[in-house]
């Protein structure tokens, strides 16, 4: 099983313009423990959107994990190789900027935008001997309807 306790915060700032604050903690039945925070400053206008934000994540590791086995596989009750049940931390950066192409023809109609997200990550996994950290830059350009 796993159990996780979420507090949010959203406090608008102008008119536009608001701050959403998060953090979560969790706990499985593998023993593994995490907690993230994330903080977003949002601004919303009748044309385009941004969104600006940060993610922290950080978890303890697997009660079975190894990060190096020694003995013969049988004599684990399991056996895994796999980074993200170790120890990890991890930071994100995200930035979102959406654009009405097409506006709707009456209030609450559908319409258009032209959204652009790029994210930035790095993880470390400490005592993961393949891969002790990995960056990353995710992209994603599209047009999406809203109803």
């Amino acid at each position: 099983g796993s159990h996780a306790a979420v507090a949010e915060w959203v406090h608008a700032l102008a008119t536009g313009v608001g701050l959403h604050a998060e953090l979560r903690g969790g706990h499985d039945s593998w023993d593994v423990n995490s907690l993230g925070a994330e903080l977003d400053l949002r601004l919303a206008y009748p044309t385009w959107r941004l969104q600006l934000g940060y993610r922290f994540y950080t978890q303890t590791h697997a009660s079975f994990y190894e990060s190096k086995y020694t003995m013969d596989p049988s004599t684990y009750t399991y056996w895994t190789s796999d980074k993200e049940l170790g120890d990890e931390t991890g930071h994100l950066v995200r930035f979102n900027f959406a654009v009405v192409v097409m506006p709707a023809d009456f209030p609450g109609g559908r319409r258009l935008l032209f959204t652009v997200q790029l994210d930035g990550a790095h993880y470390s996994y400490p005592g993961f001997i393949l891969l002790p950290s990995r960056d990353s830059i995710f992209g994603m350009i599209g047009l999406s309807w809203e109803l």
